[in-house]
């Protein structure tokens, strides 16, 4: 047993690589030869002969401790160190080499591991503070509608047995403060199960109680995230249990959420939240009330264990079609969403649908393009690992010659690219890290006090994905150079000083890889291309209204409760105050101004004298309500007519004014638009186009300007006076000669000055309204130009490095050429020449591509096609000309050649 223990305990020792292992088997071998030679000695023999003899019968003493080494060792382990070493030391010995093809993967692996940290944060991330993959959002349609109303919740609620939960939650903007603190915060409207359904705890008090969910406005309680807690109360122990003031109402708080929960979204925050049958005072005057059917909300729901996606899926599509059955939906395009069929997606930003709506289209392109980016770099590697590899055919000739095993070689050379992309990896992820600053410092300015807080900072999934993609790029630069570079004849290689061994497959491969290059640039260029016009396209448009310095607010009255004839004394009173302001030039009221997706609406007409339309349905048009001198403060024309006055007024005939879309579509006949004026409209009919709504007057008609979407065409729209049509939410638009700030304070210091408890909703400027509606172009001009950029430095680089190889490889040729009497001219034609030709091929594989790459792109333009013969043609003779400066450098270092030296020297 005690035997038995000290071998084991040897074979430990020598495991770990102990030097006292080595030291014991040395001094046992000697005290054996010592032994046999004392021998050999007694029977006759002189000491040389006895230690001659002594060694003999105790075989080779080198194989012997090999033997006890693998013993010992664990013999993969062993091997890799050595290999990594020997790796290292190549590597180390030639730097230029290393930097160059760490710096092309590192480029490639950056950009991919900074595009996966997004869409991970976007797509795939849990909800923070919440990880459970068995939560799902539901889905109406395409995901941008609203899934439910609250009667539907509830139905889903209490007959869909595939969840353990179901929660519904709406967004909400709250008011809260008081006369000294007062100001916009973001909340959400939650059913009283919303934190029991996703998991979310509680750092102080509790969450919402079954009974909190039952009385509409019974229970005036509310939760906080942990964030708001430590930033308007200081973090205050004692909070849970007192009042805070939201719009003028007083909530108890009873409960402070843990720290990191914000709520349904990965991208945007709330701050607090308030139970659904609040909602009365968390929304006043919101129109239809909590049990209508056609009122609009969210939910989420944990499915039960055992229970998959499409069963869930087709019990809540079979209950769908049951409420349809039992409350058909109204033959309206706000209800529409109603009829629409039911899914479950993934419980992330579901508050921003839209967003990620437009995120995947862009990320989905971008992906494409890093990861060409990513081939192009893997081709450059690969090139340079097969002119290495052709630089040291003798060195692993040698070594076939010695008994060294291919598989052996190939296993070598392929540690050797790990180790590049190792090293590249550690590179890619600072430059991973340096791009999601960059791009958290160009995220788009949003409507405050929304915010997209989209952090973008690497996490463990991140790291792990740079990890295997690095592993993967070695395999995919690093296999075909090592097997090409072990496929050697050995004697020919062995006889030869320089020169390669099978040099035409290798040359060829090479070609191969850079024709492949050119290819992936030109396409990655071209759509760089499509995408830099189709900015300057969007740039170019012309919105239809003044964006120069125009400053906008936004108050909601009906946080505060107002009356109808309180709000319209409210709007008198401060369009007053506001043209009053030191530096304010002009000033208009209404309750949306374009491009701002924050309150465009659509109403039904009927016109006076038509028929109503062959279809069947009323007509319907977009809506703005307006204020006095709206016309020459936002800067659209009023081209026939009158605008508004002080007289129009709530007891005066109604009136109207229409654009000029409006106008021609709906009055074909006319000969002059002006025409239009003194006819009648109704406004706001039934579904069947009928109602006992008053008439409205056309009084003008005014230029069109885009409502929505900046590259949208102007839709048919009329504009009505605001003292006639009352709207609980409108904006100001100030037109300033001073700056920003100081007129921000003056706009707060005259909204405080007639309501020191009404805060400001949102503050932004016109032109930064363009900006949101730009930004998605923008950045996907700028990283698809990044991108393309990059993709033909790299293509360059390895153009660039193969006909420096040739060169070198060619430099006897060249020298016999000069001997015989070749010109510079001729040597240049003849490099070049080789070079253009791959670089030809290459062009013709990349137009190919960049129509299929093109085509995929064309939803993301405006106003260029995909097969915009322009840009084709621009970025081809770009690339061409690049090229040809690549191949021109080798040609002219080849005239410099000294004939004599190179003849000699061979």
């Amino acid at each position: 047993m005690t035997h038995y223990l000290r071998v084991m305990a040897a074979k430990l020792r020598g495991l770990f690589g102990d030097r006292r292992a080595e030291r014991e088997l040395d001094e046992e071998i000697e005290t054996h030869l010592r032994l046999l030679t004392e021998r050999y000695v007694k029977h006759g023999m002189t000491q040389d002969e006895a230690a001659s003899a002594a060694r003999r019968q105790f075989g080779n003493v080198t194989l012997l401790q090999e033997v006890n080494r693998e013993m010992r060792r664990i013999r993969f382990i062993d091997t890799l160190v050595q290999d990594l070493r020997f790796g290292a030391r190549m590597l180390l010995q030639r730097k230029g080499f290393t930097a160059v093809a760490v710096l092309s993967l590192a480029l490639g692996i950056g950009a991919n591991t900074a595009l996966f940290n997004l869409a991970d944060v976007f797509f795939w991330r849990a909800l923070p503070a919440v990880n459970d993959d068995r939560l799902f959002t539901l889905v109406r349609g395409d995901g941008l509608e609203w899934p439910c109303s609250y009667p539907d919740y509830v139905d889903y609620r209490d007959g869909a047995r595939s969840f353990d939960g179901l929660a519904a939650y709406e967004p909400v903007v709250l008011a809260f403060g008081n006369r000294e603190r007062s100001r916009v915060v973001i909340g959400e409207l939650v059913t009283g199960n919303f934190f029991e359904v996703l998991g979310a705890r509680m750092s102080q008090g509790r969450a919402f109680l079954p009974e909190e969910d039952r009385a509409p406005g019974a229970h005036p309680v509310v939760v906080i995230s942990h964030d708001f807690w430590g930033r308007e109360f200081g973090g205050d122990p004692q909070l849970v249990g007192k009042t805070i003031t939201l719009n003028n109402h007083s909530f108890t708080v009873i409960g402070v959420a843990a720290a990191g929960f914000t709520g349904v979204s990965n991208v945007g925050r709330a701050d607090l939240w308030v139970p659904m049958m609040m909602q009365a005072a968390a929304k006043p005057n919101e129109g239809p009330g909590l049990n209508s059917r056609d009122r609009g909300m969210y939910a989420i729901g944990r499915l039960k264990e055992g229970v998959s996606r499409a069963q869930a899926e087709a019990e809540l599509e079979t209950i769908n079609r049951q409420l349809l059955q039992a409350y058909p939906a109204p033959p309206d395009e706000e209800s529409s969403w109603r009829g629409l069929p039911l899914s479950l997606g993934p419980a992330q930003g579901t508050l921003y649908s839209g967003i990620r709506r437009r995120m995947e289209m862009g990320i989905t392109l971008v992906t494409i393009l890093t990861g060409i980016v990513l081939l192009i770099a893997c081709a450059n590697v690969a090139n340079l690992l097969l002119a290495r590899g052709a630089s040291r055919h003798k060195e692993i000739a040698i070594r076939l010659a010695l008994g060294a095993g291919r598989l052996r070689l190939i296993r070598q050379l392929l540690t050797e690219s790990l180790l590049l992309a190792l090293l590249a990896a550690a590179a890619g992820t600072l430059l991973a890290f340096w791009i999601n600053r960059l791009l958290m410092s160009v995220q788009p300015a949003v409507l405050q006090p929304y915010e997209l807080k989209v952090d973008l900072r690497l996490d463990l999934r991140a790291l792990v994905f740079t990890l295997l993609l690095s592993m993967l790029t070695s395999v995919i630069f690093g296999l075909v150079p090592a097997l090409t570079a072990t496929r050697t004849d050995v004697v020919p290689a062995l006889k030869e000083e320089s020169g390669t061994s099978g040099g035409r497959q290798w040359f060829s491969l090479r070609n191969s890889l850079i024709v492949a290059q050119v290819a992936l640039s030109l396409a990655l260029l071209i759509s760089a291309g499509l995408s830099v016009r189709s900015l300057r396209n969007r740039q170019t448009i012309d919105p239809g209204f003044d964006t120069s310095d125009g400053l906008l607010i936004t108050l909601d009255l009906g946080m505060l409760g107002y009356s109808k004839e309180r709000g319209l004394e409210f709007y008198r009173q401060l369009n007053e105050r506001l043209a009053a302001t030191p530096g304010v030039r002009s000033i208009a009221i209404a309750d949306y101004f374009p491009l701002g997706f924050d309150g465009r609406l659509g109403e039904r007409i009927s016109i006076e004298g038509q028929p109503p339309p062959a279809d069947g349905q009323p007509i319907s048009v977009v809506r703005q309500l307006v204020g006095l001198r709206y016309f020459e403060a936002i800067g659209v024309p009023l081209l026939r007519g009158r605008d508004f006055t002080a007289q129009d007024t709530a007891s005066s005939e109604r009136v109207v004014i229409i654009n000029e879309t409006m106008a021609r579509r709906h009055w074909p006949n006319l000969k002059d638009i002006g025409e239009v004026i003194g006819r009648r409209i109704r406004i706001g009919v039934g579904s069947d186009g009928q109602d006992d709504a008053p008439w409205s007057v056309i009084i003008g008609v005014a230029g069109d300007c885009k409502t929505g979407w900046l590259t949208e065409e102007a839709e048919a729209g009329m504009l009505m006076p605001i003292s006639q049509n009352y709207a609980p939410v409108f904006q100001a638009l100030a037109r300033t000669n001073a700056e920003e700030t100081t007129t921000i304070s003056a706009l707060r210091r005259e909204v405080a000055a007639l309501d020191p408890n009404l805060p400001i909703k949102f503050i932004t400027t016109l032109r930064e309204r363009i900006g949101i509606q730009l930004w998605l172009a923008r950045m996907l001009a700028g990283l698809t130009m990044a991108l393309g950029c990059l993709g033909l430095l790299l293509a360059a680089i390895g153009l660039y490095g193969v006909m420096s190889y040739t060169v070198a490889q060619r430099t006897r040729e060249i020298g016999v050429r000069m001997a015989l009497g070749a010109q510079a001219g001729d040597l240049i034609k003849m490099i070049i020449r080789q070079g253009m030709r791959l670089t030809l091929a290459g062009v013709a594989f990349g137009l190919a591509l960049a129509q299929a790459l093109a085509r995929g792109i064309a939803a993301l333009l405006y106003g260029v096609t995909a097969t915009d013969p322009l840009t084709f043609t621009g970025v081809t003779v770009f690339l061409m000309t690049v090229a040809l400066l690549a191949c021109y450098l080798p040609a002219r270092r080849a005239t410099k050649i000294d004939p004599i030296a190179s003849l000699r020297r061979e």
